[in-house]
């Protein structure tokens, strides 16, 4: 019988690795849901302590905990003793970089759910997450558990990308910067920590905006930027010089998105910037987008109907909503773009 060749063996591993690829992210998860991290914060403990603490079955944790030791959370310093290593300290709540809620966001039953019927999306181009849940980011989607999840782990990507938009962006140019959809105000409280004149309104549904004042108040911003309560579908605030929407658009489809982005464009004056801060994908080819842009798309098509779009798809979308192109900054190297733009002036009337 003949012997698969040493380069067929080698990609049979790596499709291999991918298979078993959904193991290391459950147990991500279920350490994360146990807390032990913060357990272990003090230093080293033993499995039956841990054991203990958690309630869970020693033998059955320590499996686990082996686990963790081999995807680089955890090690075994001593014999029976399991301490965090530096990349397990980004499972802790309070560390600077946390990614505890992304684990809890994309490994928890809804988007893990979703994601098993990726190919339903795939057939029928619709929501996953709406087949099982209901319509995205509807009463379904933002439970207050779901809610306080989805807020927090947006605010822990927003947090690190921050310094590459501020970078990029050019903020001191503006007085007032309006950040639409901003959630707790992760985004605004940096850029106007490090532009002391500036004036902010963070804007979004009442739910989103819990824990905002804390947000504005720990940055020292908070006599500088105001909430605003609303609905991005309905109206947004006026008399900012600039209209933030970072991971807006792609939550949703052209239509929708068209809507958010006419509203904006009713509320600016025709001296307003519009900085959409999203990735930008491409569909050249030799030019195809990261890996980490590639399965947010999917993601997007899973749980919201959204998309990644490509730069022309951007353009298509803001000319139909009355802007004009301008700059496209990349943020490096967080895989985000600020793409900018400003309103069309209505010819004058003869």
């Amino acid at each position: 019988m003949t012997q698969p060749d040493v380069k067929t063996s080698g990609e049979r591993a790596a499709l291999q690795s991918m298979l078993f690829g959904y193991f290391p992210p459950q147990v991500l998860h279920v350490a994360v849901r146990l807390e032990l991290a913060e357990h272990l914060a003090d230093g080293p403990r033993s499995a039956a302590w841990l054991a203990r603490v958690t309630g869970c079955e020693p033998g059955a944790l320590t499996r686990l905990l082996r686990a963790l030791i081999v995807i680089g959370v955890l090690e075994q310093r001593d014999p029976g003793a399991f301490a965090l290593t530096e990349r397990g300290q980004l499972l802790r709540a309070g560390h600077p970089a946390s990614m505890r809620n992304y684990v809890l966001l994309f490994c928890g039953e809804q988007v893990w759910q979703s994601w098993g019927n990726l190919e339903y999306s795939i057939r029928t181009g619709q929501s996953a997450w709406e087949r099982r849940y209901g319509p995205p980011f509807g009463p379904g989607f933002m439970t207050p558990e779901f809610s306080a999840v989805f807020n927090a782990a947006m605010a822990e990507g927003t947090k690190v990308a921050a310094p590459a938009v501020i970078a990029a962006g050019e903020f001191g140019r503006f007085g007032t910067v309006a950040d639409v959809g901003g959630g707790r105000g992760t985004l605004l409280a940096a850029i106007a920590a490090a532009h002391p004149g500036l004036h902010g309104i963070v804007f979004d549904l009442p739910r989103a905006l819990e824990g905002a004042a804390d947000v504005l108040h720990a940055a020292g911003v908070a006599d500088r930027c105001e909430q605003q309560p609303g609905d991005f579908f309905a109206g947004v605030p006026g008399g900012a010089d600039a209209y933030l929407l970072k991971s807006v658009i792609h939550d949703w489809d052209d239509a929708r998105a068209g809507v958010i982005l006419a509203n904006c464009r009713a509320a600016m004056s025709p001296t307003a910037t519009l900085m959409l801060i999203e990735p930008v994908t491409s569909d050249q080819p030799g030019r195809q987008a990261p890996f980490s842009v590639s399965y947010s798309d999917l993601n997007m098509l899973v749980c919201t109907s959204g998309r990644e779009r490509t730069e022309d798809e951007f353009g298509g979308l803001l000319t139909a909503a009355g802007f004009a192109v301008g700059r496209i900054a990349p943020c490096p190297p967080t895989g985000y773009s600020i793409i900018e733009s400003v309103p069309v002036q209505e010819p004058a009337p003869q």
